[in-house]
C-alpha cells in the first residue's frame, strides 16, 4: 500500500515525526500579547482576551482561517466534535457569545471542556472538574475495600501503598492549578483521603482527621498541594528559557486581586504563601550549559574527568 501523507501507524519514528510537523501550527497564531496558546501533542488551545466582544470575535476568526489555512495545506483534519468555545469571564449579567467558525461550520459552545486531563469551566470554579476527581478515585476506593477486612486482608504499608500509586497519583494531577478553587470545593476531596486512611489504620469514624493524619504518617491534602506549588514554583524559577516562567513570577496584579473576590493566579498564590510560611523571596542562580568548541553542553551530558590516583598517600 502507497502512503502518500502521515506516519505509518505503530511506526518508533510516528510520535516524533507528528511532533515535529505538528509544531509548525504554532506559527500560524499572531504574535499578540492578548493571544495565549498551548500545544500539546495533537490537543491546541487558543484564547484571546479583551473587553469587547467584537474584536475577540474578529481576532479570534483571524487565527482560526489561518489555522485552517495551514491544516489544509498540510493534510490536517479538526475534529468537528472535539472542538468547542468556552466563553471564560467573571463578569455578571447575559453575554452573546460571537459566532465562530472552522470550515465554514460554526463551533459549539459548552460550559466547561477537557483540556489535557483538567476540565476547565466558565467561571474557573473547577467544581465540575473536582467532582469528576472524586468519582473516579470513589472507583478506585472500592478496588481497595475488595482486598482488606476485619480479620484478613492487605496491611496498612499495601493500603497506602494502593492509595498513593491509584488514588493520590489522580489527586496530585494539575493540583497546582485547580487549588485556586475555593476551600469549601476543595475539602470534598478530603473525604477520599481520610477514608483511605480509616481503612488503613482500622480507626473509627469518630477519630479526628489530624490523628488520622499522623497514624499513616500521610500529609494533608491541603499542605500536599502547597507543597508541590512550591515545588514547581521554584522548578521553574530556575528555568529562566521556560514558556512559563513570566507567568509564575508575575505580581503586577498583586493589589487589583488581593481586593477581589475571584480565582487567584498561580504566582500571587505563591506570593502569598510564602509570605504566611515565611519563607522570602531569594534570587536562584538559572541553569547553565558548558560552552566547548562553540557547542552548548549541559550540565549533566558532560563526562566526568580521569582522575590520576596513583601518587595518592
Amino acid at each position: 500500500m502507497h502512503q502518500e501523507t502521515g506516519v505509518p501507524q505503530g511506526s518508533v519514528l510516528s510520535v516524533t515525526l507528528f511532533a515535529l510537523k505538528i509544531d509548525e501550527i504554532a506559527t500560524t497564531i499572531p504574535n499578540e500579547p492578548n493571544f495565549h496558546s498551548s500545544l500539546f501533542v495533537d490537543d491546541l488551545q487558543v484564547s484571546y482576551m479583551g473587553y469587547d466582544l467584537n474584536i475577540i470575535k474578529y481576532k479570534l476568526q483571524l487565527c482560526l482561517n489561518n489555522i485552517v489555512k495551514w491544516a489544509n495545506n498540510n493534510s490536517y483534519r479538526f475534529s468537528q466534535s472535539k472542538t468547542k468555545a468556552v466563553h471564560f469571564t467573571k463578569i455578571p449579567g447575559l453575554h452573546i457569545q460571537p459566532n465562530l467558525y472552522i470550515n465554514n461550520q460554526m463551533l459549539n459552545y459548552a460550559d466547561s471542556i477537557k483540556f489535557l486531563g483538567l476540565i476547565w469551566d466558565s467561571k474557573l470554579t473547577w467544581k465540575s472538574h473536582i467532582k469528576t476527581l472524586k468519582t473516579n478515585c470513589n472507583k478506585s476506593i472500592n478496588l481497595i475495600r475488595s482486598i482488606t477486612a476485619q480479620k484478613w486482608g492487605a496491611d496498612t504499608d499495601t493500603i497506602m501503598l494502593h492509595y498513593r500509586a491509584l488514588i493520590r497519583s489522580k489527586l496530585d494531577y494539575g493540583c497546582i492549578v485547580y487549588s485556586s478553587a475555593c476551600p469549601t470545593t476543595l475539602k470534598t476531596l478530603d473525604v477520599i483521603a481520610n477514608d483511605i486512611i480509616r481503612i488503613a489504620t482500622g480507626a473509627f469514624r469518630t477519630t479526628p482527621t489530624a490523628t488520622l493524619n499522623i497514624l499513616a504518617d500521610e500529609m494533608p491534602l491541603s499542605l500536599r498541594r502547597s507543597k508541590l506549588s512550591l515545588q514547581y514554583y521554584f522548578k521553574i524559577r530556575s528555568f529562566i528559557n521556560n514558556p512559563a516562567h513570566p507567568h509564575v513570577t508575575d505580581l503586577s496584579n498583586l493589589r487589583l486581586f488581593s481586593n477581589k473576590n475571584m480565582p487567584v493566579p498561580f504566582s500571587i498564590r505563591i506570593y502569598q504563601l510564602m509570605n504566611e510560611l515565611q519563607i522570602f523571596r531569594r534570587g536562584i542562580k538559572p541553569t547553565f550549559s558548558y560552552t566547548i568548541h562553540d557547542i552548548s553542553i549541559p550540565t549533566y551530558a558532560i563526562e566526568p574527568p580521569d582522575v590520576n590516583t596513583e601518587l595518592a598517600i
